[in-house]
């Protein structure tokens, strides 16, 4: 059980976990319509610098930085996630969620034919050539394309498929490379009515609103066949674990992400059962305690529900919005993370097990206070008590390997 930080901010804090770190990197692109129009960076003051070669340098540069504190530190397997951050291109610039825009990782976007370049030229390339210039034959790496990309993936599978190699081949150095995919623990295609917010009624209402997307003609607008390609070539297999979380905390409720990717999976014609044979990572897990408008929750059963629902403010932590400070939110997410530390420790189970599990290191969501903005003179996001429940998790599984 690790934390993960975000490459924007070229902050290499690490834990002592069972030697592994992952790398959160973020690319930022505008869309118009759910179609990507053009692939920004963002830097530390959230401005966005259009990419060209001069920023894609930069934020290789960057990540090098990130790769080598890592390194450093004696880490000997590095786990990359990356993703996009999707603007949308209108007056109130408001976000996207990245599942549901359709963008092909191998077509170039931007204004012009010399200002225009792919998934793979802004983010893939960049940090694949970082890894190679830092890593040993001491050092295994784990390389996800994607993560919470479903329109993307489902859309375009062969095309991930082909820069599988491509990553593996750019990565010379390391002592292995692995490639694989990481999917949203729901909405897992980013293609089925993705706008419900309430994921219970999503989950209760799936089976028919895959009727209604299927009525509509929906399958013709993915590649099924290329998922399960994509899925037979992948090393590992990924999954945000944001599902919600019962009242009375247990060993099997630790595993709901994966129970929900596998129940949607199967209308498709997905068994994940097939795959258990691939490690299955917990690219990113996080309990957010706030709403949708970065306000504390307004009780426990919104905080379990919503558990990607926090606060990243760019001034760093404030007390006013710290949902910890509510005696019942604090115990629940201790709770949480003791029986989860355990879980993970032991391999997961009793249904599928879990190969790797990865803390979202920023604002409320940081239980060890990995990004420095999550901790100021006015207080902390982090938790010293869940910090030595992960230690100790993490000493536990080093010994069962």
């Amino acid at each position: 059980m690790q934390t993960e930080h975000s490459a924007m901010n070229d902050d290499a804090v690490l834990q002592d976990s069972n030697h592994e770190h992952t790398l959160r990197t973020l690319s930022a692109a505008t869309a118009n319509h759910r179609c990507i129009d053009r692939y920004y960076y963002k830097d530390q003051s959230g401005n966005m610098l259009p990419a060209d070669p001069v920023s894609i340098q930069t934020f290789k540069t960057g990540v090098q930085k990130c790769l080598q504190a890592v390194v450093d530190a004696g880490f000997t397997t590095i786990h990359i996630t990356p993703h996009i951050d999707v603007q949308e291109k209108s007056p109130t610039g408001k976000g996207l969620w990245r599942n549901v825009v359709k963008y092909d990782p191998s077509i170039k976007y931007g204004p012009d034919k010399s200002n225009s370049f792919t998934y793979e030229d802004v983010l893939l390339q960049p940090v694949a050539d970082a890894l190679n210039s830092v890593v040993t034959k001491e050092i295994a790496v784990e390389f996800a394309l994607s993560a919470e990309s479903g329109l993307s993936v489902w859309s375009y599978p062969k095309a991930y498929t082909q820069l599988m190699q491509k990553v593996k081949v750019r990565i010379t150095k390391a002592m292995s490379v692995g490639t694989g995919i990481s999917f949203n623990y729901d909405k897992v295609c980013g293609c089925v009515e993705p706008e419900e917010k309430d994921p219970i009624k999503y989950n209760n209402t799936y089976l028919e609103r895959f009727q209604r997307f299927k009525k509509a003609g929906g399958l013709n607008t993915i590649d099924v066949q290329g998922v399960k390609d994509l899925l037979d070539q992948s090393d590992f297999i990924g999954l945000s674990s944001y599902a919600p979380l019962p009242a009375n905390l247990d060993f099997p409720s630790m595993g709901r992400a994966t129970q929900t990717v596998a129940f949607e999976l199967t209308v498709f014609g997905i068994d994940l059962r097939k795959y258990l044979k691939k490690p299955i990572i917990f690219s990113e897990q996080g309990l957010g305690g706030c709403t949708e408008g970065r306000k504390v929750a307004p009780d426990l059963n919104f905080v379990r529900i919503h558990p990607f629902y926090g606060a990243w403010l760019t001034n760093g932590y404030s007390a006013s919005v710290d949902p910890w400070k509510v005696p019942a939110f604090r115990q629940y997410r201790r709770t949480l993370y003791r029986l989860m530390s355990q879980w993970a420790a032991q391999g997961g189970g009793p249904q599928y097990r879990v190969d790797g599990l990865f803390i979202w290191s920023v604002g409320t969501w940081d239980v060890q206070a990995v990004h420095p903005l999550s901790t100021n003179k006015a207080g902390t996001y982090g938790d010293d008590v869940i910090s030595n429940y992960i230690k100790q998790g993490n000493l536990v599984a080093n010994r069962l390997k």
